[in-house]
C-alpha cells in the first residue's frame, strides 16, 4: 500500500466517522419527523433496517 493511498483511506475513515457524528448529534437536536427525513436521504442508498436501528437509539 503507497503512503498515498494510506492517507486515502484515513481520510475516508475520518469523514466517516464524523458523519456518523454529525448525524448523532442531529439526532438529538432535531424533531422526530425531521431526523427521520434526514436519515432517509442520507441512508436512500443503503437497507431500510438501518434508518429502523437508528429509530431504536433515539428512544
Amino acid at each position: 500500500m503507497t503512503s498515498r493511498s494510506k492517507d486515502k483511506s484515513l481520510e475516508n475513515t475520518f469523514q466517516h466517522s464524523t458523519f456518523k457524528h454529525t448525524l448523532y448529534r442531529a439526532s438529538t437536536e432535531m424533531s422526530d419527523l425531521a431526523f427521520s427525513h434526514q436519515v432517509l436521504k442520507a441512508t436512500s442508498s443503503r437497507p431500510l433496517h438501518k434508518i429502523h436501528l437508528l429509530k431504536q437509539a433515539r428512544t
